[in-house]
């Protein structure tokens, strides 16, 4: 696994790690930044009740030339996510239809509204 891969906490495997310090320096920025994340990840699978969270580094990633220099303040971010329901998937044949339009829609809206409440989270912890 690459350092950019990811973890997933709550389902087993995917493109996040549980801890993103894994390759930081210094013990105690270490302890720190590990306790952090397991309040967050805490905060997010627990009161927001999302079944994927983990953290990503994102010194190889790609970034649009307007917000590149976010790189550099934000060494990681936090992945979230939900699978779509087995049930909607199903029902799909030659593309999307209305029921799987009406489940994506549902999901996003919980994913955005999560987003932001764990932005506000990492906020008000400076």
């Amino acid at each position: 696994m690459s350092e950019n891969e990811v973890k997933f906490s709550a389902q087993g495997s995917g493109r996040a790690t549980d801890n993103p310090t894994q390759n930081s320096q210094g013990d105690s920025e270490r302890s720190l930044a590990e306790k952090f994340s397991a309040e967050l990840k805490e905060y997010a699978t627990g009161k927001l009740e999302l079944p994927l969270v983990g953290f990503a580094r994102t010194d190889n990633l790609w970034f649009h030339p307007e917000i590149e220099d976010l790189r550099q303040r934000m060494p990681f971010v936090v992945v979230i996510g939900f699978k779509l329901s087995y049930g909607i998937t199903d029902t799909l044949i030659d593309g999307p239809n209305r029921l799987y339009l009406a489940h994506y829609r549902q999901l996003n809206y919980i994913l955005d509204r999560s987003a932001t409440r764990i932005a506000q989270w990492i906020e008000l912890r400076g």
